[in-house]
């Protein structure tokens, strides 16, 4: 139970600096999320990935995801919808192959 003595308004402003440093901490995938909701992101991946594959087209799908730090899931769709589009051609087997970027 808080007293009469200011310890109510002592709590209030720790409470209020823990929220600021949590929203500063988690602020840059609060602004992805947001971003994201709102259509803002449209392409970023894909653009990371066509950079990626032209300078090494030999790069596979995991070592994308490491590079770009995002899951393999996303990386794994975004370059369905590239080849999808006609961005990206897979040229030879799944182990020998390589990209090409059009």
């Amino acid at each position: 139970r808080r007293g009469d003595s200011g310890e109510g308004e002592e709590y209030e402003a720790v409470l209020k600096q823990v929220r600021s440093v949590a929203l500063v901490s988690t602020g840059e995938v609060l602004t992805h999320k947001w971003r994201q909701a709102e259509g803002q992101t449209h392409g970023v991946l894909e653009n990371q990935i066509i950079k990626l594959l032209s300078e090494d087209n030999k790069m596979n799908q995991k070592q994308i995801a490491a590079k770009t730090g995002r899951s393999i899931a996303s990386v794994q769709r975004a370059m369905k919808k590239l080849s999808e589009q006609g961005k990206i051609i897979r040229e030879g087997g799944k182990r020998f192959g390589h990209w090409k970027i059009k």
